[in-house]
This record gives structure tokens, sequence and C-alpha cells, in this order.
């Protein structure tokens, strides 16, 4: 009888995984939870997709990145691209690498993985949650929350992470993979604003500033990235910001008595000194102007009010001429080193993705398969395996899953044959 391959996921990593193993002999089915597939595909990028980068390295991952080094050294973002470009989607790259779909619309990713399982007769079945996984021989059974059952010879499971649950990662892979014997490392939200106080965010809410950021733990530095923060209701945000989020996360996971601030230099082009005498010198030049606004023309009008505000308590009532050259030092060294407590992130429904996930250990990195389950594969973001901003993560969905999809269809040793010139 025809072997049966079964994709419980139908995001990134879920649907290359079953492109890739409807190459072999096998029927291939996924079962997705939601209405539809590829959901928060949809949504990455802002609807424009960031499909992979062209400088994929360990540098940009984190986790079990020892454990699956030799993936990403197999799968490289040229190699992915050409296997877009296999199945019809062209694509062009941008800054600092990043590589997009032509039209730089996440639909048209979508449509050409979609028109691939087509052509190769994949199953798609939609509204079936999972909620329960056992192997019963050699085979497995997977059954919906209302009672319904597939049978399948073996398994990938792709169910992403507990990131963006609206959009179906809703955590639940972690619970199939524990109750088949799988540990998990600690979860928790990356790429994803961070928190700090209440009191400090709020003036500062909707404003937007190019910086030099630096993360503090216990008053050692654990981390730096340039680039605008967008101050929020509850914190910091932007792409500099989603970086540090993990390590936060992580840290306050461990130990959550860690002290964590992030230091921002808002003026990253030029030394102390020489914004301490410009700031002297416009107090000097205009005296009698308000000193709430001594810092227009060298930053956002509402940051250099907060930072007048930290020098000086109540700083509407003075003018300009207040201002002492101590008094611009204190300034400058604010204006160089803005911090902030940081009380922890966004919640799960703000991430981008999970940090954390099944242990590698029980993964063989040269097939996907599980060590402690024969037959059952994984992919993407529900293993212990994330990364940076930039394409980083959907490379590893599309990667982990092109070698799962091969591993499970017993083709993994020969070479794949690419998206829409394999038949």
């Amino acid at each position: 009888m025809q072997e049966r391959i079964v994709v419980i996921g139908g995001g990134a990593a879920g649907l290359m995984a079953a492109i890739f193993a409807a190459q072999g002999d096998a029927q291939v089915s996924i079962l997705e939870g939601g209405a539809k597939i590829g959901r928060k595909l949809l949504a990455t990028g802002n609807g424009r997709c960031n499909l992979t980068n062209e400088n994929i390295c360990t540098r940009y991952y984190h986790g079990d990145v020892k454990r699956f080094q030799g993936i990403l050294e197999a799968f490289p973002g040229r190699r992915v691209v050409q296997i877009f470009e296999g199945l019809g989607l062209l694509c062009r790259s941008e800054g600092e690498g990043r590589i997009y779909p032509y039209n730089v619309q996440a639909s048209a990713v979508l449509d050409v993985l979609r028109l691939a399982l087509q052509k190769r007769n994949v199953e798609i079945i939609c509204e079936f949650p999972v909620m329960m996984l056992e192997k019963t021989g050699a085979s497995f059974q997977i059954t919906s929350h209302n009672g319904q059952a597939v049978y399948a010879d073996k398994v990938i499971l792709a169910t992403g992470g507990k990131a963006s649950p609206r959009l179906g990662s809703d955590g639940s892979g972690f619970t199939l993979a524990k109750r088949l014997g799988h540990s998990m490392t600690p979860l928790v939200p990356a790429l994803v604003g961070i928190k700090t106080h209440t009191h400090r965010a709020r003036p500062l809410k909707g404003m937007r500033s190019y910086v030099a950021a630096t993360l503090w733990m216990d008053g050692q530095k654990r981390g730096e990235e340039t680039g605008e923060v967008q101050f929020t209701e509850y914190g910091l945000s932007g792409i500099c910001m989603f970086q540090f989020s993990r390590h936060i996360n992580m840290a306050l996971h461990d130990n959550p008595d860690c002290c964590v601030e992030v230091s921002l230099d808002l003026m990253p082009e030029y030394q102390e000194e020489w914004i301490a005498k410009k700031i002297a010198g416009h107090a000097k030049q205009y005296p009698e102007s308000a000193l709430s606004g001594l810092l227009t023309g060298l930053l956002n009008k509402r940051v250099g009010e907060e930072i007048v505000r930290q020098v000086f308590a109540d700083p509407y009532p003075m003018p300009a001429a207040v201002c002492t050259f101590r008094h611009a030092r204190e300034l400058a060294r604010c204006i160089k080193h803005f911090s902030f407590p940081i009380l922890g992130s966004a919640p799960w429904d703000s991430a981008q993705v999970t940090a954390g996930g099944v242990a590698g250990k029980q993964i063989h990195p040269q097939t996907m398969e599980s060590t402690c389950c024969p037959g059952l594969y994984f992919a993407g973001e529900i293993l212990n395996m994330d990364g940076d901003c930039g394409g980083f993560n959907l490379h590893w969905a599309w990667a982990s899953g092109i070698l799962a999809g091969m591993s499970a269809a017993g083709i993994q040793n020969q070479k794949e044959k690419q998206g829409g010139k394999s038949s």
C-alpha cells in the first residue's frame, strides 16, 4: 500500500515540508487547525514577506544552533531563492541582504506554494485542530477535537510555536510533542517590544528616534544594536529592541530579579563634550526662550522635552538662561545615556517568534527525525531554534521543512528537485 505522510500545521515550514515530501511516492496530507493555510505567512514583514537573507549563518540564530548548523550550511539563502524561483516566484534583494518576493507581496509566496501543493496532489484538510497524536505500532493516529481520526505512517510536526496565537500558533504542538516523550527548553516571546515603567513610557508615546542601544544585565553589557526605536505606551519597540527581547525574556525567566536596563544614545555620531557645548551655546544665544525647548533642533521635540525634564524637575516656567554649563553637561550625558529599566516584554500576541522549543538533542539533525519516536519529524518554530529580524526565521522554516519532507519521503540522500523544475 502507498505510504501516507501527514504534516500537522499549514504554516511556512509545514507547506514546504509537504511539497518536498510529495516528491517521493507517498500520499501527503496537511492538517491545519484554522480555516486557511498560511495565515501567519501572509502577515510577515507587514505583508511584504522577508523570505530569507543573503547572509545566512549561525551568528544570527539562537537556541540549538550547533546542533542544526549543518542545515544552515546545506541550505544557504541563495539555495532557498533558487527553490522559490523554481516554483515560479521572482525574488529581489534589499538592504542588509534581505530577500523579498519581487512584487513584495506575501500573498505571492503563498500562491506559489499552493500551486506546488496542487501540482503534487497534496491533500489539504483545514479546520482540523489536532488534539491527540498517538503512535500505535508502526503507525500514527491523529485525532481532532470532534473525534475525527486520520492515520499516517509518518508525521511531520510543524505546528509553529506560541507567537501570534490569533494566527494559529497556540502552542498546541508542544503538548503533542511532550506526550510522545519530548522535552522543551523554556518558551518565551521573541522579536517583540519591551516594557518599562509606564510613567517613563507614556510621555514619549508615538515618538521615534535613531539610536545606538546597549543592553545591560546586572551591570554587564549583553548586547548592542543600532536603528530606529519607537516609544510606545508600554515601553520601547522597533527592530533594535526586538533583537534584545529574546535575551531579556530568557534572563528574566532564569532569574526574575535580574536587573535589566536599556541605554539609548540619541546622538551616536557626536561626542558628549561637543553636545554639551552646543546646548550651552544655544542657551546663551536664546536666553529668553523656553527651557523646555532647549534641545529643539537636536532631538525629536518631545524626546528633547523629556530629557530636559530629567535634569530640571519642572522646566516649563523657566527660561533657557538658567541652563549653566554644568546643566548642559548633564543634558549631554542624558542624551548619550537615555536609560530605561526593563520589566519584560509585550505578550505572546505581539511576538513574531517563539524562543525555545523541542530540545535539539532529541532530533537527528541530518533528517529532522525524532530520536525517541521513530517516524516523527519536526520542522520550523516548534524547535529550539530562533533567529534575528531579517528573514532568518522564515529561512529556518523553509530549510528545516525541506529536510524534514525529504527525509520523511526517504529521498534525503538524493539531490532535491527544485520547485516547478522537478517534473
